[in-house]
């Protein structure tokens, strides 16, 4: 008993010595808290490295976010967290960590708070700076602030970790999961599954390609890398945007490390359209044809990927452009192409991270949403009233998820009605939150999005086909498809002519080497 009290003590008084911002009368932040040592200079393109807490340091001012996409706003020193409690806590509370470079509102961040729930934002390297060369330095972040976090917890009088985070520094987070000790997860159009075609090959090439146009291509790989440090921000992130324009139209190239995601209480999101570093609408004009819709598939099932490629193509062509309308209209082709790498890209993939989870006996929560960003959208100064019933709703789910470990109570209100876990219902049912805050329940989460990509496209894929040529592109980047190509696939008839698919059942049980059960 005696040391509880002196460790009681001691906690408090080193916490009393913390400087903090008084942000309303019942709400303290400490502002700017370093978690890792500052990835400049000789530590850029490194694991960060985890720092102590200095128990006497002044934490008032909000920290600048990690660079994105772009520099706008952003600094290259930017590992550091803040936390958001009530005043005079005396105990360990559940923590919200979120996971965000956005400039977000002191104010409505503050509106989270509670007795029984702290608020935390960290931001973490992203993009080229947070994975360059299938190296994933954003991941080290996210450990080392969990780990911050979690050393210093009877000082910081932080509980249980949910962390939350949104696309590229959800993709990152989830990566890292496997190697923090988090309770719940909140993951919003990014997990361990999005984004994972090709995620192995293109950051290498990319570096590649930085390298050379920066003049750091030199004999050995540490030699490049001291080059590339050299640098400075604006003179990397100009090549980057120049290289990264070879890479349209599939997002960036710059991707966390893929790794099995643990089975913890999960809320998976997804966004009902592309994310914006993919193409939109601003990037249609008149001069959009059916040969750079062709190009577009060609490089989302390459010849280089997938040994039935051509038949892989037929198939997209047929489910997403012949099934909705003209191929002559360029304005579908464009719009159906965004439909299929959002398929591609997020909604399968998230899919086949439900049902990992689920077959893990791991509780998941699934649900569809039309806000970009929501961290920003919803947390940022400003263009609240439109969006805010939306907000309001996401974060009464979010805040009690992170509290009571599941984001409804039972409960058969009408306007708050149960939200389920995958695998609990005798249906699965998935949240449609809309822009307004109302909720509908759906089930077949995009069937037959779902059912082409995970499994159709990998199942057909196996097949040993007759007639089949050999793929006579060697990359993606250098196929000029034609017309004929997918249209018209001559090899395929050919193998018609000579039994191919005009097989009896017997014959193709005795003729045609099955390498997938269908």
């Amino acid at each position: 008993m005696l040391n509880f009290v002196i460790l009681f003590l001691l906690c408090f008084t080193i916490s009393s010595a913390l400087k903090g911002k008084e942000i309303s009368d019942n709400v303290i932040g400490y502002l700017g808290v370093p978690y890792a040592k500052p990835p400049l200079k000789d530590m850029r393109f490194k694991d960060s490295e985890a720092v102590s807490l200095d128990g006497i340091g002044s934490y008032t001012k909000w920290p600048t976010g990690c660079p994105g996409l772009s520099t706008d706003g952003r600094a290259e020193d930017c590992l550091y967290l803040s936390l958001l409690q009530t005043k005079n806590i005396a105990k360990k509370v559940n923590t919200l960590l979120i996971f965000s470079n956005e400039k977000l509102s002191e104010k409505k961040l503050t509106g989270l708070v509670s007795s029984s729930l702290n608020v935390a934002v960290a931001s973490i390297r992203t993009a080229v700076l947070g994975s360059f060369d299938n190296a994933s330095y954003g991941v080290s972040d996210v450990v080392n602030a969990v780990k911050f976090l979690k050393d210093n917890a009877d000082v910081l009088n932080v509980g249980g970790i949910t962390v939350w985070a949104e696309s590229f520094e959800a993709e990152t987070v989830a990566s890292a999961l496997s190697g923090t000790e988090v309770e719940r997860a909140i993951l919003v159009n990014g997990n361990a599954k999005t984004r994972t075609v090709g995620r192995e090959r293109f950051p290498a090439r990319i570096a590649h390609k930085i390298a050379a146009d920066l003049e750091c291509d030199l004999p050995s790989v540490s030699q490049s890398m001291d080059c590339l440090r050299t640098k400075s921000l604006t003179e990397l992130y100009a090549t980057v945007q120049k290289v990264s324009a070879s890479f349209y139209p599939f997002g960036s190239p710059f991707r966390a490390s893929t790794s099995n995601q643990p089975s913890i209480p999960t809320i998976l999101g997804v966004f009902k359209q592309l994310p914006n570093e993919y193409p939109n609408d601003s990037n249609f004009d008149e001069h959009y044809t059916y040969t750079d819709f062709k190009r577009a598939l060609a490089g989302l099932l390459p010849d280089s990927l997938y040994r039935n490629a051509p038949l892989l193509r037929k198939l997209v062509l047929h489910q997403y452009v012949y099934t909705q309308g003209d191929k002559k209209n360029t304005y579908l082709l464009f719009e159906q192409m965004r439909k299929a790498l959002l398929d591609r890209d997020f909604i399968a993939p998230t899919q086949k991270l439900v049902e990992e989870l689920k077959s893990n006996k791991g509780q998941v929560y699934l649900f569809e949403y039309g806000i970009d960003n929501p961290p920003k959208s919803c947390l940022e100064d400003g263009g609240w009233e439109d969006i805010k019933p939306f907000c309001d709703k996401m974060f009464q789910y979010f805040t009690r998820f992170a509290v009571k470990g599941q984001p409804t109570k039972n409960s058969c209100e009408p306007t708050n009605p149960t939200w389920p876990a995958m695998g609990t219902s005798k249906r699965d049912y998935h949240v449609i939150l809309k822009a307004d805050g109302t909720i509908e329940w759906d089930s077949n989460f995009h069937l037959a999005s779902t059912q082409l990509w995970n499994h159709l496209l990998p199942a057909l894929d196996q097949l040993e086909l007759k007639g089949r040529r050999d793929a006579i592109f060697k990359e993606e980047t250098q196929l000029l498809p034609t017309e004929l190509e997918d249209d018209e696939q001559d090899w395929h008839r050919r193998a018609a002519n000579i039994g191919g698919f005009d097989f009896s059942e017997e014959d193709a049980l005795n003729d045609l080497p099955f390498h997938a059960e269908l």
